[in-house]
């Protein structure tokens, strides 16, 4: 049979690699998945139960439930200064489907697009689905994971269409500063460009305020925003997301989720307006927790002598580094198989990092003491 040189060239996911594995053993330390280890708030589960049994099974609108989409609006613009209306949302099958609607809508054949790395497993190759061509920034740990604006500037070419930011990130948890932000936003506004902001992890910041791209561009002129409610309410298997971009832009988005998933999750969506009028000290506790768990697990890292730390910002991640010429790929599987301990290795997430992996550490502190104690015997019976 033949297949689609465009699924031949497809990576499969070093995550779900990794993830299927630790599956198949028992007794392992899984830092694989990042997925909260919270409970999904009691109030968003009493709606999503009381949705499904006043028969809130059918169709919604494609665009999503008018009370999403209004709950949306209002919570942009009250939360956050940004001025939302209904027709700037677009309702998706969560943070996945919205980056691959919105790269879908605005690229062509031979556009160029600027990819921060490390960079998170979706952004590429969705990019090259579209027949575009992913241009790599590669970004250190000893500068936060941010790039330098020139760089960026001597990056643009007449092909490039748009720029992709991932903040707070996934692997690296970096978050990007507000100055940054808004140098980036007014460069590529004048370049006429588009900014793919990715801020699924937005309310999961420790030391940064984060803000939102939109808000320092002043709108949604040349800004698709995408957000979830998979990690800040840990809400994932219930697989809604959002989409925010200019209501003309929007419309052809519309189009794309059309036919890709049409609706998204109707007694989900219903869970998701409870979840953003209901209270929020269960999202402040999240944060907390996450907040001493990197904390903890700084600590643990920067004491691994064959390991290289840094701080994280925000999101639940961790990326140290091993020295330069030790491919994580190898490493992980053998950890995984012989200490039962599950990371992602950096390739995954850019061939500059090669060197490194992702601890995620949305699961128990138990855990990451446990995990870091299985590494450190491990990783001192080897010499690299």
């Amino acid at each position: 049979m033949n297949y689609s040189q465009a699924a031949l060239g497809l990576p499969g996911s070093g995550i779900r690699r990794m993830f299927t594995l630790a599956a198949q053993m028992s007794d392992v330390c899984n830092l694989s998945v990042g997925q909260p280890d919270f409970p999904t708030p009691p109030h968003i589960i009493d709606a999503y139960v009381a949705a499904l049994r006043e028969g809130q099974t059918r169709y919604t609108l494609d665009q999503g439930h008018p009370a999403l989409l209004e709950a949306l609006a209002e919570t942009y613009t009250a939360r956050y200064g940004l001025p939302v209306s209904p027709d700037n949302v677009l309702v998706t099958c969560g943070g996945c489907e919205a980056v691959y609607v919105a790269l879908r809508t605005i690229l062509n054949p031979g556009d160029e697009v600027l990819l921060f790395e490390p960079a998170f497993v979706l952004f590429k190759p969705i990019v090259e689905l579209c027949g575009a061509v992913p241009v790599i920034l590669p970004t250190r740990a000893e500068d936060g994971f941010l790039p330098d604006l020139e760089q960026i500037r001597e990056a643009l070419t007449a092909r490039t269409t748009c720029v992709v930011v991932n903040s707070p990130s996934n692997p690296t948890g970096a978050v990007w500063p507000a100055e940054l932000l808004a140098a980036l936003v007014q460069l590529v506004r004048q370049r006429g460009l588009w900014l793919l902001a990715d801020e699924v992890y937005e309310r999961i910041v420790f030391d940064t305020p984060y803000v939102h791209a939109a808000r320092l561009a002043g709108g949604l002129a040349n800004v698709l925003a995408v957000g979830s409610f998979s990690k800040t309410y840990s809400m994932a298997g219930m697989r809604i997301g959002y989409l925010l971009a200019d209501a003309a832009t929007l419309q052809m988005a519309r189009k794309v989720h059309m036919y890709t998933s049409n609706v998204a999750n109707t007694a989900g969506q219903l869970a998701a307006v409870a979840a953003l009028r209901g209270p929020q000290e269960p999202v402040e506790a999240m944060v907390a927790a996450y907040r001493a768990r990197r904390d903890r697990l700084v600590e643990l890292v920067a004491t691994t002598p064959q390991l290289t730390c840094y701080t994280p910002q925000g999101a639940f991640y961790l990326s140290p580094a091993l020295p330069p010429q030790v491919d994580a790929g190898e490493l992980c599987l053998q950890m995984l198989q012989e200490t039962g301990v599950c990371c992602v290795p950096g390739g995954t997430f850019g061939e500059t990092c090669r060197h490194t992996f992702r601890i995620a550490y949305s699961v128990a502190p138990a855990t990451i003491d446990e995990a870091f104690r299985r590494i450190r015997r491990w990783l001192a019976q080897r010499s690299f």
